[in-house]
């Protein structure tokens, strides 16, 4: 059995001590694309003794998700992998996973994969989102797989399925949380995930044209104190390198992609999105049309139907 995990990266510096405390327990070797990074996030990888590529040296152009996963599954087949990690940079396997992991990955069958409960953290390490109205609640990822010889993914344009491979009863082994969990950090570093969720909205935008209210349901975060938390348990954060507190972080790529967008196709083209809650969006706006957007608010009357289809696909993954 080889261990390998497989990272995609573009300006994770604030995160990757996180990341590699979590994979590295576990891992024989890392193997990261690199996607034209400004920060020193290659640095901290090599530094970790991972393997990096630079994205330029298989894609032509700008980031793809589908191409980057394939190559990276065909670099670490290439190197010896029989069994993958695939974390994002700003995830992590949980302490408990982690002590009993490498015999957890073991046990798994050819195809077969570990999906665990997926929590996304909320401007701290110590709370997580715990609200079913939100897309971020309640919800698994499949992290963790047993290669075949042909196992590969299905092509989408944004979010491909993490792991390669059919989701099935033979093929899924669900993590229960007192044995596991994947913690998401995205929204610990509160300024710029508001950043990525926008420029998440706009990319679906160009490919979906007047499809805003799907899309603005697809991202849809109650607002303020309005959402409902639970605490992190200790025991599933200790070991780990936590990040410190990001309020000075600089804005992340996702900010300059955005205004790329405006320039390309209009600003008032994504003015239906629910985006211009971020002050520097607004302000462009404002700057560019002479008077403040008006975000579509067709999705929030939707929320109970919404909801009621969220908990319909709980209780059928509980089945699976």
């Amino acid at each position: 059995m080889k261990i390998i995990a497989l990272l995609p990266a573009r300006n994770e510096s604030w995160i990757l001590p996180t990341y590699l405390s979590s994979v590295k327990p576990l891992a024989d070797e890392i193997i990261a694309i690199n996607d034209r990074s400004t920060d020193n996030t290659r640095q901290i990888l090599e530094d970790a003794g991972a393997k990096v590529y630079e994205n330029s040296e298989f894609l032509k152009s700008g980031w793809a998700e589908f191409s980057t996963r394939q190559k990276l599954l065909e670099l670490g087949r290439q190197s010896g992998g029989t069994h993958f990690i695939i974390l994002d940079a700003d995830e992590t396997l949980s302490a408990n996973f982690i002590k009993n992991g490498r015999e957890a990955i073991e046990r798994l069958q050819p195809g077969q994969k570990l999906v665990f409960p997926w929590l996304f953290l909320w401007k701290s390490s110590g709370f997580y989102m715990d609200d079913k109205r939100c897309l971020f609640s309640n919800n698994s990822k499949d992290i963790i797989f047993c290669d075949k010889p042909d196992l590969k993914y299905d092509y989408s344009f944004m979010h491909v399925d993490r792991t390669p491979g059919p989701k099935t009863p033979e093929t899924i082994v669900n993590i229960n949380k007192k044995d596991g969990v994947c913690f998401h950090f995205a929204y610990v570093d509160f300024k710029n995930s508001l950043l990525q969720q926008a420029w998440l909205r706009c990319s679906d935008l160009i490919q979906e044209k007047k499809n805003y209210v799907k899309i603005n349901n697809k991202y849809y975060l109650p607002k303020g104190g309005d959402l409902n938390l639970s605490s992190v348990p200790g025991e599933w954060l200790k070991g780990l390198t936590l990040p410190a507190e990001p309020e000075n972080l600089p804005h992340s790529w996702h900010l300059p992609a955005i205004l790329d967008f405006f320039d390309k196709y209009g600003i008032e083209f994504f003015e239906p999105l629910e985006i211009w809650d971020i002050s520097e969006l607004n302000d462009e706006f404002i700057k560019r049309v002479g008077r403040k957007p008006k975000s579509s608010k067709a999705h929030i009357y939707l929320q109970p139907i919404i909801k009621l289809r969220r908990k319909l696909i709980s209780i059928r993954n509980k089945k699976i």
